[in-house]
């Protein structure tokens, strides 16, 4: 269950993948100097069952007004190898946000 009365931030609560693109491209927009960066990242691959996970930590930057986003994030990705084809599969990505400046 979403609970969107919890949901802060700069962008608006998307309720589709088309709206959150949609707001993303009018943050940047409104923000060009904004950045993000990888901070880390670390993969738990299993070969013999063709799954891995990568976690990766982001931080965005660049705003000189800090209220408006200052925050580090951490994802976790869940990929599915496709033998046939070859290629990694990304088919599940879950994340936390957090406040900006862990370091």
């Amino acid at each position: 269950m979403l609970d969107t009365n919890a949901h802060e931030g700069p962008l608006p609560f998307a309720k589709s993948l088309d709206e959150h693109i949609r707001n993303v491209i009018a943050f940047k927009k409104a923000y060009p100097e904004f950045i993000v960066s990888i901070i880390s990242v670390t993969a738990d691959v299993i070969l013999k069952r063709k799954h891995a996970i990568v976690w990766v930590t982001t931080g965005g930057s660049g705003i000189a007004d800090e209220r408006v986003f200052s925050r580090e994030s951490v994802c976790r990705m869940s990929f599915r190898y496709d033998a046939k084809n070859g290629v990694w599969l990304w088919y599940k990505a879950s994340g936390m946000r957090g406040h900006g400046d862990f370091g």
